[in-house]
């Protein structure tokens, strides 16, 4: 439990230990050794030994886990790996946040949940919780994950909105589905009450014209224009010009604002501008996996930024009105991984017929 080789040179006194004892942990140190030198291969093949030799340990499983989707991206052997290593070690909360990351990958909504609230019930971790929470606005469960996001204390690393992110979406797309069974009061309450920043989030609101609400204004803005208020609508999308840090997201939001304000030249040209960015970084990150080797480029989670690098081509594309390239550019991002988050919402939301 105390051995951590991590010098070049221990490998040969390693090898020498392993060829005079055959005992699977010199193996299973071995592997780890070369797996801490990027010589990933060789350390998968000595923990992969390590497994035939009888030996079993949270960690080797969970080593194997990690290595099968992050460097090969065989998402079901990770998974058998990670079930392993739950077995062996079922208070390891870390352990259930990987199997879930792998399952989020694979498109596997029902089984992540399925782990997770197995999970919750043996670890009182609020990243559980948090996961779990994101895991139910995936599958479409908005009140379930807005009662954990609403009834348990959050301690978030500085700077992180991962939870306050999870809450916008789940009040969003709720709201959307409230606008979409013509609850128009409900939808309405659900866009204003995703601009709150909870305490128990444990995040405050930032200044004022660099927080992040243009998704949530322009849906305001759609409620309203549902409804027949035209100068209501337009109020809540000159709101949303005035933010400062867009993400790739919220320009496309902030595009339809455009739109719907009448300045339709402002927005293509917003849109234009995010597909020469998106088409720029593309051609950088293909030039790097032409570079590299394909277990490196995938460590590096160069492949998962590939995958977005194709989605906010899609949604420029979208904003365009360029339709057929926007699904072409879904279809590339989709085979590379099925955990695209908001953006497999947009195209479901808008490019579904």
């Amino acid at each position: 439990d105390y051995v951590f080789p991590h010098r070049s040179e221990e490998e040969a006194i390693l090898r020498s230990v392993k060829d005079a004892s055959g005992d699977p942990k010199s193996v299973y140190y071995l592997g780890n050794l070369l797996f801490s030198l990027k010589r990933f291969g060789e350390g998968v093949m000595e923990w992969e030994l390590a497994e035939e030799k009888g030996m079993r340990h949270p960690i080797l499983h969970r080593n194997l886990g990690y290595a099968y989707h992050r460097i090969y991206r065989r998402g079901q052997k990770a998974l058998e790996q990670y079930e392993k290593a739950i077995e062996l070690d079922p208070s390891n909360h870390r352990l259930y946040l990987e199997y879930s990351d792998v399952c989020s990958w694979l498109g596997l909504t029902k089984k992540e949940i399925e782990a997770l609230e197995s999970a919750k019930e043996r670890v009182k971790k609020d990243s559980i919780l948090a996961r779990l929470s994101s895991a139910y606005v995936e599958a479409g469960r908005y009140e379930d994950a807005l009662g954990i996001l609403m009834g348990n204390e959050f301690t978030p690393a500085e700077g992180h909105y991962g939870n306050w992110e999870t809450f916008v979406e789940a009040h969003v797309r709720k709201g959307v589905k409230g606008m979409n069974e013509e609850k128009w009061e409900e939808a309405m309450d659900d866009f204003k009450d995703a601009l709150k920043y909870p305490a128990n989030l444990g995040v405050g609101a930032p200044y004022r014209p660099h927080r992040h609400e243009a998704m949530q204004r322009y849906w305001i803005g759609e409620c309203h224009r549902s409804l027949g208020e035209g100068e209501k609508a337009k109020g809540a999308w000159e709101e949303m010009i005035g933010q400062k840090a867009l993400t790739e997201q919220e320009a496309y939001y902030k595009g339809l604002g455009l739109k719907g304000l009448g300045r339709g030249k402002e927005a293509v040209e917003l849109y234009e501008g995010a597909l020469k960015a998106a088409l720029q970084r593309e051609i950088k990150f293909l030039g790097l996996k032409g570079m590299m080797p394909q277990d490196y480029f995938n460590y590096m989670n160069y492949d998962r930024e590939l995958s977005r690098i194709y989605c906010r081509k899609m949604i420029a594309y979208l904003g365009l009105g360029r339709r057929r390239e926007a699904l072409r550019e879904y279809g590339k991002a989709q085979k590379i991984c099925k955990d695209l988050g908001h953006y497999k919402w947009i195209r479901r939301m808008f490019l579904s017929n």
